[in-house]
């Protein structure tokens, strides 16, 4: 991170960069297969676009051979295209807002570099940068339609965010169903089990009270046989009384005559 040149080393923007991007492959192909993970920003710029971009190509190339990942950015067309005619790369840009980024990568198309519009922002004179943009006019248009795609491609994304946001809540909510259904289910049952256990408890009283009657009508039945069985005992010891003074009466009386 930063610019390593060096006036008493001999070390320029471009061969500072390169001296750190040797050690970093040193390292990383020197590592295990998938071990590595490499950040490069915008290798090989600070010198001719043509060679620059040719070295970050084959740079990228033998990182990849040794299955390093790797992500970088670049203002190299070259570069930008490795990932339309080899399927191991993938291309995205960063999506600007107006003219402020938006921090947000767009996968599947490179972005442009937007020179002339941050040029204009620093505060560069009007005329230069109007100077410029002529220069360019036919690139310009060019650059129109690679705007127009971006936003398009923006608001796609937008819609498919906003979509995944929707189905995610759609998600949560339907969990979040389960889960009272869940509870109502076993609140329910609990429900259930307690009134269960309190119509029980009930029979039981009642059962027991009916016992209680029963016992009780029992004993009253029994109190009342043994009442009735003492009168029939007494009605019938004073028949057979009535019975025997009878006949000793009717003895007497065949005596006398």
């Amino acid at each position: 991170i930063g610019d390593g040149q060096d006036v008493f080393k001999d070390l320029s923007t471009f061969t500072s960069q390169l001296d750190d991007i040797r050690k970093i492959m040193n390292v990383s192909l020197s590592s295990l297969p998938g071990a590595s993970l490499v950040l490069l920003d915008e290798p090989c710029s600070g010198t001719c676009p043509e060679e620059g971009s040719a070295l970050a190509e084959a740079i990228l190339e033998k990182l990849v051979e040794r299955d390093v990942r790797v992500v970088t950015t670049t203002h190299y067309e070259r570069v930008k295209d490795m990932a339309m005619n080899d399927d191991r790369f993938q291309v995205c840009n960063m999506y600007w807002n107006g003219s402020s980024p938006s921090f947000r990568a767009l996968f599947g198309f490179a972005g442009h570099s937007r020179s002339i519009a941050a040029a204009e922002r620093s505060g560069l004179p009007v005329n230069v940068v109007n100077r410029a943009r002529s220069l360019l006019a036919g690139h310009q248009e060019v650059l129109g339609l690679v705007e127009e795609v971006e936003e398009k491609r923006a608001r796609e994304s937008q819609v498919k965010l906003e979509i995944a946001a929707l189905e995610l809540r759609v998600r949560e909510l339907e969990a979040s169903l389960r889960r009272w259904e869940e509870k109502i289910v076993a609140e329910s049952s609990a429900l259930v089990q307690q009134a269960r256990g309190a119509l029980l408890l009930q029979l039981k009283a009642a059962e027991a009270t009916v016992e209680e009657v029963k016992e009780e009508a029992l004993r009253k039945e029994e109190l009342a046989w043994g009442l009735e069985s003492e009168d029939l005992e007494l009605s019938l010891s004073l028949f057979y009384e009535g019975a025997e003074e009878s006949e000793l009466n009717n003895k007497r009386k065949m005596t006398r005559k």
